[in-house]
């Protein structure tokens, strides 16, 4: 009786150290549980990042990176510029209002680049774009970036006349100014075309289009100057 009571102890406390190693590679987690609480880690990093980032941009950037170009800060990206020239073209059509549309083409751009660097040529168009908006009203107005070497101003309200008078502005700083970049001073000239609504064209798409090809003609007359573009 003795051995056997023995023996049924000795089982039990076999029996016991089993089921306690059971129990704690029960309460272990196991290898998919442990990849799944990683994946589950670095989805909640991966999503918390951009809303951190968010949360820094204030509206006043947000704006400015849907509104202003983000090399020149002074003027309108092309696609914000045009959005408004769509609105002043219908009201120009809707009140039979003025509106005039300039391009100002710069052909030196491109020799600035090549003869001195792209960096000499990013300051010419800084400094074009800086100048092009004391000759307007912004809010009112409208400068942006055209091309490579040419900018497009809108001008709401005014006719010919008046036009040409802001064209002349913008002609005459360009001729008197020269553009400083490290040891150099840069002449850049202004070639500036000009139409008006409804004499140049009924649509935004015209004004511009004859606006630009008076442009390439001012330049092939030799630049420094403005002209109407064709009727």
């Amino acid at each position: 009786m003795a051995d056997d009571k023995r023996e049924y102890i000795g089982d039990s406390k076999i029996h016991q150290s089993l089921a306690g190693q059971t129990r704690g590679e029960l309460n272990q987690p196991s290898q998919a549980q442990l990849r799944r609480a990683k994946a589950q880690a670095m989805q909640q990093t991966m999503f918390a990042i951009p809303i951190a980032q968010n949360a820094t941009v204030s509206p006043e950037q947000q704006e400015r990176k849907v509104i202003y170009d983000l090399e020149i800060p002074q003027i309108y990206n092309f696609r914000f510029a045009v959005r408004q020239l769509k609105l002043e073209n219908r009201r120009a059509e809707k009140f039979q209002r003025p509106l005039s549309v300039l391009i100002v083409g710069f052909p030196e751009l491109p020799l600035i680049k090549d003869k001195f660097s792209s960096h000499a040529a990013d300051a010419c168009i800084k400094e074009i774009g800086k100048a092009l908006v004391e000759y307007v009203e912004l809010g009112i107005d409208i400068v942006c970036r055209f091309a490579d070497e040419k900018f497009m101003v809108v001008l709401p309200e005014l006719n010919g006349p008046e036009a040409t008078m802001v064209a002349e502005s913008i002609r005459t700083h360009f001729e008197k100014s020269l553009v400083t970049y490290q040891q150099y001073k840069i002449p850049i000239r202004a070639s500036i075309g000009i139409t008006c609504f409804p004499k140049h064209g009924q649509s935004w798409k015209e004004l511009v289009a004859k606006a630009d090809l008076a442009v390439d003609l001012v330049v092939e007359s030799g630049g420094n100057a403005f002209r109407f573009g064709p009727l």
